[in-house]
């Protein structure tokens, strides 16, 4: 006798699997980045004044809720709310779209995020201590 079993289709409307990703990256730079933008400092690296030379996953979340980082957790569920506001902002009352665009204007009339300095023993220190490396001099 002719056995099936019953596998669920994979719906076709159903949003792909978001992931979440913490890297670190490491460049060398021919200018002091501490006082640009990201996007500064990417555009300069851009016309050859760098070079990314590391990019590693350090850590990858399978969904917000596992983020462990809670400020960069509330940075994402402020960015997903904001595009289902985007998606739907035709059917908000006129008085509220007003209050949106006047605190994006006061938004973006601060100005860009700098990138904040961090000392190398810090960075450091998160990865976990790189051990000592002793060489043999030949020496007993």
């Amino acid at each position: 006798m002719w056995k099936s079993s019953i596998v669920p289709q994979p719906n076709q409307t159903t949003a792909p699997k978001e992931r979440y990703y913490k890297v670190q990256m490491k460049a060398w730079t021919n200018f002091d980045p501490m006082e640009k933008t990201l996007a500064d400092i990417a555009k300069s690296m851009e016309q050859g004044n760098g070079f990314l030379s590391v990019i590693e996953v350090l850590e990858v979340a399978e969904n917000l809720a596992s983020v462990t980082d809670e400020d960069v957790r509330d940075g994402f569920s402020n960015i997903l709310a904001a595009k289902r506001l985007l998606g739907a902002v035709d059917t908000l009352p006129e008085t509220l779209k007003e209050e949106l665009r006047s605190a994006l204007e006061s938004a973006t009339s601060s100005g860009p995020r700098k990138v904040t300095k961090k000392s190398v023993g810090s960075a450091v220190e998160e990865l976990g201590r790189v051990p000592t490396r002793f060489e043999d001099t030949g020496t007993r």
